[in-house]
């Protein structure tokens, strides 16, 4: 990931109580996002409607379904045994990002996703929410030093 950009996790909104998120982490201490989608079994086809937001391209893998740029504004799908497994979202914010990030907004609204942020925090799902969160992080900071 590079320093402009913002990355947020999607999980399914039914994957989490509505009192308290708790997050699951492996041994490393890494996020484990695929044991939010196991009990959602979900196809690339989910995600389908994201290609009228931003384009779909070339990815490495057959198991990543990628829309967008790596070093830009993207969505990327990752999926193992043909069910998504982790969704990650990154925002450049040397972009104008507003009309990505209020599209993308509204397919996680209707969706029903939960947008996670770097520190695995829920987040209301708005634009206002969102951006502040992308401001205050440590990577927005240090870019807007150097330049």
């Amino acid at each position: 990931m590079a320093i402009w950009q913002y990355r947020f996790t999607l999980i399914p909104k039914n994957s989490i109580s509505n009192v308290s998120f708790n997050p699951q982490f492996d041994e490393d201490g890494l996020f484990r996002d695929d044991v939010y989608w196991l009990g959602f079994p979900t196809s690339f086809d989910f995600f389908h409607d994201v290609e009228k937001i931003i384009p779909k391209t070339k990815s490495w893998s057959n198991d990543l379904l990628l829309f967008g740029s790596e070093e830009s504004n993207c969505l990327e799908v990752y999926r193992e045994n043909g069910y998504v497994t982790s969704v990650s979202l990154r925002v450049d914010f040397t972009s104008d990002y507003e009309v990505f990030l209020r599209m993308i907004i509204e397919f996680i609204f209707l969706k029903g996703l939960i947008l996670l942020d770097e520190g695995n925090n829920v987040l209301e799902i708005n634009y206002l929410t969102i951006k502040e969160t992308i401001e205050k992080s440590v990577q927005f900071q240090m870019f807007r030093k150097l330049n």
